[in-house]
């Protein structure tokens, strides 16, 4: 009874140590076969086509001409550092100067872009800080304050440049927080002098805005019933309006954020040209 006691517990003890053994060595046999295969391709090309660029200088000398002629330009970054928000603000800049890059496509959603836009337009860092916030609450990784100040940096750029040149954001994301997509609804109204009872779709959207009780869903389903009605208001106005539905109804109908992201740089090219 004793020597099984004993086995037990020696069972009990080594349990933990084993599986920690077990991990490790899968983990790096994983690592290691994960390292071998892609390096031989993807390092080579990465080192034939490096440049370290630093901060401030202003210089990509890696870039030819074929690359400046690119409608679409897209940086990747990895998550959790602080460089690549430097870099992403070197590289804008150094477009705008060259090529008089002005459209910024960010992992915003449309409702995001219009707050950070006034912001941009204004440099009232109140409209900066609710932006924000809703990254702040949902704990998202860009609710760092590498990339607030790349915003202070974007608006600061602009200073020195005229009205034409300037940069805008470009809101490419699916609907990230509801809220503010239901305070760019109303601001979108106020800014059109709306006047209640010149159209009975806008006056039912208006009581949804305005009605603290309701759901999110029953908003959503709203846009989705009215995508193709024409409201009474200003074209400028009714194709936001109308952006801002489209995407109410990829929530309604749980469309894959990659799909979404797609089909909004799609019509934002559209509607842009």
């Amino acid at each position: 009874m004793k020597k099984t006691l004993k086995r037990i517990a020696l069972i009990l003890v080594a349990t933990p140590f084993v599986l920690a053994a077990v991990a490790t060595i899968v983990y790096f046999t994983y690592a290691l076969l994960a390292v071998g295969g892609e390096s031989t391709q993807h390092q080579t090309y990465l080192k034939k086509h490096m440049q370290e660029v630093s901060i401030g200088a202003e210089k990509f000398e890696i870039f030819d001409e074929a690359f400046y002629n690119s409608k679409v330009i897209m940086l990747g970054e990895v998550h959790g550092f602080a460089m690549p928000q430097e870099l992403d603000f070197e590289l804008l800049k150094h477009l705008n100067q060259k090529t008089g890059l002005t459209h910024y496509l960010a992992e915003v959603d449309q409702s995001q872009a219009y707050f950070l836009n006034q912001y941009l337009a204004t440099g009232d860092e109140k409209l900066l800080d609710f932006v924000y916030q809703t990254w702040v609450n949902y704990n998202a990784q860009w609710a760092n304050k590498e990339s607030y100040a790349k915003l202070q940096k974007i608006y600061n750029y602009n200073q020195t440049l005229p009205a034409a040149k300037q940069i805008i954001i470009v809101g490419v994301d699916r609907i990230q927080d509801t809220n503010v997509t239901k305070r760019h609804l109303a601001e979108l109204l106020h800014t059109a002098n709306y006047k209640p009872g010149s159209d009975a779709i806008v006056d039912s959207l208006t009581q949804l805005l305005t009605d603290s009780t309701t759901e999110n869903e029953a908003l959503r389903s709203f846009a989705s019933k009215n995508l193709t009605t024409d409201l009474n208001l200003s074209q400028t106005i009714e194709t936001e309006l109308q952006h801002i539905f489209t995407n109410l109804n990829y929530q309604h109908e749980s469309i894959a954020r990659d799909s979404v992201m797609f089909l909004n740089l799609k019509n934002q090219t559209y509607i842009n040209n």
